[in-house]
């Protein structure tokens, strides 16, 4: 569905509302009928050109830069969202992989539909300090009316996450 390859990023941007450097990656598992961010979720299928690919570093760099010249309010993350990021998890592991390298205090925060294996889902509980599901319906045929994938990954994944001691991984975060 998604018809990207590597990671490319929409924009970036610091909030002190979320406490958060926002980084807005294109595509998306989704194809859902009422899309907000259908230039983003549905690229490159869209014509519309963005930043592109940018690599870890790169974007850590910059994360550093635009949290200092932000000033005054703690930044705490990087938030990955988009149509859905979880399409990009390594990029995602990689940039992580990176804040540790360039010794930031920053964890990683992730916004998705929540459509992945179980195993994916269990990587991105230890990878990131937050983590926002959004369920676009309980029922299968209005998931898949809206979407166009089933909803039990997602139903699947949203129960394990609401039923994760948070004492069991050490970067298990707040929802």
């Amino acid at each position: 569905m998604c018809r990207v390859g590597r990671a490319e990023v929409a924009a970036t941007m610091c909030s002190g509302t979320l406490a958060s450097y926002i980084v807005t990656l294109l595509g998306c598992c989704y194809r859902c009928l009422h899309c907000n961010a259908y230039r983003i979720s549905q690229y490159p299928r869209s014509g519309w050109h963005y930043a592109g690919y940018v690599p870890a570093a790169v974007l850590v760099a910059d994360a550093r830069e635009r949290i200092a010249a932000y000033g005054g309010r703690r930044i705490r993350t990087i938030t990955f969202t988009g149509g859905d990021p979880i399409i990009h998890l390594p990029y995602i592991e990689e940039v992580a992989g990176e804040v540790t390298r360039q010794g930031l205090d920053l964890g990683i925060g992730i916004s998705t539909g929540g459509f992945a294996t179980e195993a994916t889902m269990a990587r991105i509980v230890d990878l990131c300090r937050t983590i926002t599901l959004e369920i676009k319906a309980r029922s299968d045929p209005i998931h898949r009316a809206l979407t166009g994938a089933p909803v039990g990954p997602v139903l699947r994944n949203a129960e394990y996450l609401s039923t994760r001691d948070e004492t069991a991984s050490g970067s298990f975060g707040r929802w």
